[in-house]
C-alpha cells in the first residue's frame, strides 16, 4: 500500500515538472514569433532607374563628293580620206576619179562626128545599129574614160572612136564590171580606133551581161568621141 502511494506521488511530481517545463518553452516560442514573424518586412529596394538611352548617334557623314566632272568629249572625227569613186553600173560615165577624163557636151565633137559615122559604116557589120548616144570626153595625156553598158545575149558589138587634132593615140578596151581583166581591145594605132570591126564583131554569150567600155589617150590630148553599134 505505501509502495503504490509513493509511485503515484512520484508520477505527480514528474507531471508537474513536465507541465512547468512545457509552459515556459511555449511562451518563449510565442514571444520569438511575435518579434520575428510580425516585424514589417523591409521593402524591396527601390528599382534602380534604368540608365538613360545613350545620346543620339552622330549624324550621318556629310554627303559624298559629287561625281567627277564629265569626261572630255570624244575627239572630233577625223575627215575620211576620199577614195576613188566606184565604177558606176547605171549606164552613166564615171567622173571625178584621178586620171579620169571629163565628159563634155556632144556639140564639142561636131567636127569629128563625120569621121566617126564613116567608121561605123565601114567597120560595123551590115545591119548594125547605134546603141545609145555618142560618148564624148576631154582627155589629158594618159587619162581614161569609162562607160558602163548592158550587153544582150547572143548580140554582136562594134565600138569605134576618133579624136580631134591634138590626140595622137586612142585605145578601146572592153572589160567586165568587177574583174580587172580585158575581154577585148582594139589593134589599131593613131587617133582613130575600132574594137570588133569587120570581118567579125565581138559577140556576147547566151547570158546578158554588164560591161565596161574604156577609152584611153596614151599620147596627146583633146576631145575624143566614141559610138557603140549592136547587131
Amino acid at each position: 500500500m505505501h509502495r503504490s502511494v509513493n509511485i503515484i506521488a512520484g508520477l505527480s511530481i514528474l507531471t508537474a515538472l513536465s507541465a512547468a517545463s512545457c509552459g515556459g518553452n511555449k511562451e518563449e516560442a510565442q514571444t520569438g514569433y511575435n518579434q520575428q514573424g510580425y516585424q514589417q518586412q523591409q521593402p524591396y529596394p527601390q528599382q534602380q532607374q534604368q540608365q538613360q538611352y545613350p545620346q543620339q548617334q552622330q549624324p550621318y557623314p556629310q554627303q559624298q563628293q559629287p561625281y567627277p566632272q564629265q569626261q572630255q568629249p570624244y575627239p572630233q572625227q577625223q575627215p575620211t580620206q576620199q577614195g576613188t569613186p566606184q565604177t558606176p553600173q547605171t549606164g552613166t560615165p564615171q567622173t571625178g576619179a584621178p586620171g579620169a577624163a571629163q565628159p563634155v557636151d556632144a556639140s564639142m565633137a561636131a567636127s569629128v562626128q563625120p569621121a566617126l559615122v564613116q567608121l561605123g559604116r565601114t567597120q560595123a557589120p551590115a545591119g548594125a545599129k547605134a546603141l545609145g548616144n555618142m560618148i564624148v570626153a576631154n582627155f589629158a595625156q594618159g587619162q581614161t574614160f569609162e562607160q558602163s553598158i548592158q550587153l544582150q545575149a547572143n548580140k554582136c558589138y562594134t565600138i569605134v572612136a576618133a579624136g580631134l587634132p591634138g590626140v595622137n593615140e586612142v585605145n578601146i578596151k572592153l572589160m567586165m564590171p568587177v574583174i580587172p581583166s580585158t575581154l577585148a581591145q582594139d589593134n589599131s594605132t593613131g587617133p582613130q580606133a575600132t574594137l570588133g570591126g569587120n570581118p567579125s564583131c565581138w559577140k556576147n554569150g547566151p547570158i546578158p551581161a554588164p560591161m565596161r567600155v574604156i577609152l584611153e589617150v596614151p599620147s596627146g590630148q583633146g576631145i575624143v568621141a566614141a559610138q557603140i553599134y549592136e547587131k
